[in-house]
C-alpha cells in the first residue's frame, strides 16, 4: 500500500528498530527514538539519499552499511559512536555528514575516502587531532570541529582550498601551522577559546575572510598583515592579552563590527580612524581615552554603537551610546 512512499518521517516515536523497506523511500527521518543497532542486512534501503538517525543510542555501525551507496546525506548526531566500520568509506555519494556530540577519539580514515563530502561535523567529540589524509577531501566548503580537544592541525590542511566556512572554537590549539594561510577561499572562521599565543605572519593571505572571531585566546601581538583582510566585516579580538594592534588595521575598509575589550590596551593607533565604516566598537575606556583627540573624534563620528568597558571595576561595566547620524 506504500509502495510509492518516497519520504517517512518517524522522528520522536519510541521505535528501537527500523521501519520494514520500501522500494520507493529516499528519504527517512528517525531522529530522537531508541534505535541501539541497525540491522546486518540493509538491502531493503539500498535507495535511500537521505537518513536521519540523530538522537538515538548506536554505538556501532555494521559493515553492511556500505550498500547504501546512493546516500548523500547522513545525520548521526547525538549518539554513542567510537568509531566506524572500514566499510563506511564505500559511500561515495556523500555529500553531507554529522557525527558531531559522539564519542569519537580519532576521525576514522574511512571518512577521507569521501570525496565527494561538502559539509563535514565532527562538533563535541573528544579528537586530539585530525589526520592527515584530511586533505583529500579536497570539495569539502564547510568544516566544524568545535569542542573538541585538538592541540594541532596538520599542515596538510592547506589542500582543503575550498573550504569557505570553518569552526574550531573551544580547542586546545596553540598555533596554526603556516599553511593555514593557503585557505584562501575561508569566508567565516572561529578561533575562539583555544590556547593560540600568536598568528601565522602571513594570516592576510585569507584575504576572503568576512567573519572572524579569535575571542578568548593568549594573543599577545597580531601580524602586520591584517592589513590584508579586505574583506573583513565582523572582528572580535576581545579577551586576549594584546597591548596594541598593528597600524594596518587601518586598512580594514569593510569593518563593520570590532571587539577589543578585555585586552591589555594602553592605546590604539591613530589609523582606526580611517575605519570610516565602523557601526559597532567594543573597547575598554583606558585605550579610548589613550587615542589621539583628533583620532577619537573621527572614530566615534561614524559609530552607531558604542561599548566601553570599564576594566577598573571587578565586574565590567558597559554604556552603549546608539546614534542615527552617521555625522
Amino acid at each position: 500500500a506504500l509502495t510509492s512512499l518516497a519520504v517517512l518521517d518517524i522522528t520522536a516515536n519510541n521505535t528501537d528498530s527500523m521501519p520494514p523497506g520500501l522500494p520507493a523511500l529516499i528519504n527517512l527521518k528517525m531522529a530522537s527514538n531508541s534505535i541501539m543497532a541497525l540491522p546486518d542486512s540493509l538491502e531493503a534501503f539500498k535507495q535511500l539519499h537521505a537518513l536521519d538517525l540523530s538522537g538515538n543510542a548506536l554505538e556501532l555501525l555494521p559493515p553492511c552499511i556500505s550498500c547504501l551507496t546512493l546516500l548523500s546525506s547522513l545525520s548521526l548526531q547525538n549518539n554513542l559512536l567510537r568509531g566506524l566500520p572500514d566499510a563506511f568509506g564505500e559511500l561515495g555519494a556523500m555529500v553531507q555528514l554529522d557525527l558531531s556530540v559522539n564519542a569519537l577519539e580519532l576521525l576514522p580514515l574511512c571518512i577521507t575516502k569521501l570525496t565527494k563530502l561538502e559539509h563535514l561535523d565532527v562538533s563535541c567529540n573528544a579528537l586530539q587531532q585530525l589526520p592527515t589524509a584530511m586533505s583529500e577531501l579536497i570539495r569539502l566548503t564547510c568544516l566544524d570541529s568545535s569542542r573538541n580537544q585538538l592541540q594541532f592541525l596538520p599542515p596538510s590542511v592547506a589542500a582543503l582550498m575550498g573550504l569557505q566556512r570553518l569552526d574550531l572554537r573551544m580547542n586546545c590549539l596553540r598555533y596554526l601551522p603556516d599553511s593555514f594561510c593557503k585557505l584562501g577561499r575561508l569566508d567565516w572562521l572561529d578561533l575562539s577559546s583555544n590556547h593560540l599565543e600568536y598568528l601565522p605572519l602571513g594570516f592576510g593571505a585569507l584575504s576572503s575572510l568576512r567573519h572572524l572571531d579569535l575571542h578568548s585566546n593568549q594573543l599577545a601581538l597580531l601580524p602586520l598583515s591584517l592589513g590584508l583582510l579586505s574583506c573583513l566585516e565582523w572582528a572580535d579580538l576581545s579577551c586576549n592579552s594584546l597591548k596594541n594592534l598593528p597600524p594596518s588595521v587601518g586598512e580594514l575598509g569593510r569593518l563593520e563590527h570590532l571587539r577589543l575589550n578585555s585586552n591589555l590596551f594602553q592605546a590604539l593607533p591613530k589609523e582606526m580612524a580611517d575605519l570610516t565604516g565602523l557601526r559597532t566598537l567594543f573597547v575598554s575606556c583606558e585605550a579610548l581615552r589613550c587615542m589621539p583627540g583628533d583620532a577619537e573624534l573621527r572614530v566615534l563620528r561614524h559609530l552607531k554603537n558604542l561599548y566601553v568597558f570599564d576594566q577598573s571595576t571587578p565586574d565590567d561595566m558597559f554604556v552603549t551610546v546608539d546614534d542615527d547620524d552617521d555625522e
